[in-house]
């Protein structure tokens, strides 16, 4: 999957400089010569950045639930992962875009749930801007860190335009506490990105679900609940199962990734797989020097994500076919004398593919070059990517 016309050059300017100007004591700061970040100001935010990441990549438990009460963290989500987060969100609007399902008339109401830094308004801010320029947003971040917010409200106002307005709300949202703090308001798109997981069990992400659900616009179109979570294997498999729940009990109906409203075939196969996919990007400058420094590397993003609506019919997809499809869901797998994919076919059901190297030059099965996330029809005589529109 590609998110390909994200403005992160851009961005990525401003992020930097703000964190310089924001973050970097002023002793080293009246002694720069250039507003821009230097190899200098990445070595000097760099254990920050090493300490979120591997709070980040462990168990979520041992981080605590403000962590953003640390400057050093927050300067560290800025540089590592704002940018990361962006595109994923983005990824997210396009596919709902393409599907027909993203509003755009008169003035589009968006609640961000765990704000942050303002990630998602920033997103969307810019995803609109750039394809829906016409489009009012009004955008709501509920977030219980007031520092947080503080650099939401600042990035804000650099990164949107006047038809873009924000409302920050401090707060810690839950599914007892959301009725109270939301009352009657309805919104068009309900984003709760890297949120679930800092939650005990998958009964308290489906209840926190379940009530954003019942906030969700549907008229003119049904409003989307958009869920991103880290692609680790246990929060994942955890998301997989809410999304089970959900479907079951009759809350929602899944508009992407699935193909299909069945039980997921992949989580009653084993207990060991877990869904997710790969965003092609072009990585920022900020984030290679970075990398470079810590031996990570970021030339694809993983993510796991779940478009849902309340009560909706599944979008259909804009292709014309009369043939099955598929989801692919896995990597091409080498083995000894052959290679696999795996995909979720849109009746619920697992499809695993195999080329075998001694017909690889009669070409058996066409699916190189086809990546996971691709939707492609029974066959393979038509691939389906969810790009960015033209």
């Amino acid at each position: 999957m590609m998110t390909k016309n994200v403005n992160l050059t851009s961005l990525e300017k401003i992020i930097t400089r703000y964190v310089k100007a924001t973050y970097l004591p002023e002793r080293f700061r009246s002694r720069a010569r250039t507003p821009d970040f230097t190899s200098q100001d990445v070595r000097f935010f760099l254990s920050g950045v090493v300490e979120l990441s591997e709070s980040f990549t462990s168990e979520r438990a041992d981080l605590s639930k403000n962590y953003f009460s640390r400057k050093e963290y927050r300067s560290a989500y800025l540089l590592y992962f704002f940018l990361t987060n962006v595109a994923k969100v983005w990824h997210c609007l396009a596919e709902l875009d393409q599907l027909g399902q993203l509003p755009t008339a008169d003035d589009v109401g968006i609640l961000d749930v765990g704000a942050g830094q303002g990630t998602v308004a920033i997103a969307c801010a810019q995803y609109f801007a750039e394809h829906h320029p016409s489009t009012k947003l009004t955008i709501h971040a509920v977030e219980q860190n007031r520092e947080a917010l503080t650099d939401a409200k600042n990035l804000f106002s650099k990164l949107s335009t006047d038809k873009h307005r924000l409302t920050t709300i401090e707060g810690h949202l839950t599914a007892r506490s959301a009725a109270k703090v939301l009352r009657d308001k309805k919104f068009d798109l309900i984003f709760a990105a890297n949120v679930l997981n800092e939650l005990r069990s998958a009964e308290d992400q489906y209840a926190l679900c379940k009530e954003l659900l019942h906030h969700c616009t549907i008229a003119p179109l049904h409003g989307s609940l958009i869920i991103i979570d880290p692609a680790l294997q246990r929060t994942t498999r955890n998301l997989m199962e809410v999304r089970d729940l959900l479907l079951e009990r009759r809350d929602a109906q899944v508009i992407a990734p699935c193909l299909h409203q069945q039980t997921c075939p992949m989580r009653a196969a084993n207990k060991r797989d877990w869904c997710h996919f790969y965003l092609e990007w072009e990585c920022p400058k900020v984030i290679r020097d970075i990398d470079r420094e810590i031996g990570n590397r970021h030339d694809y993003l993983k993510m796991a994500y779940y478009i849902l609506q309340s009560g909706a019919a599944a979008a259909p997809l804009l292709v014309k076919a009369e043939q099955r499809l598929y989801r692919i869901v896995s990597s091409p797998m080498g083995t000894k004398g052959k290679t696999e994919i795996l995909l979720c076919g849109d009746q619920g059901e697992l499809k695993r593919m195999t080329e075998f190297d001694k017909n690889r030059d009669t070409k058996q099965l066409p699916f190189h070059g086809v990546k996971r996330g691709d939707i492609v029809t029974e066959g393979f005589d038509h691939i389906i990517t969810f790009q960015d529109k033209d």
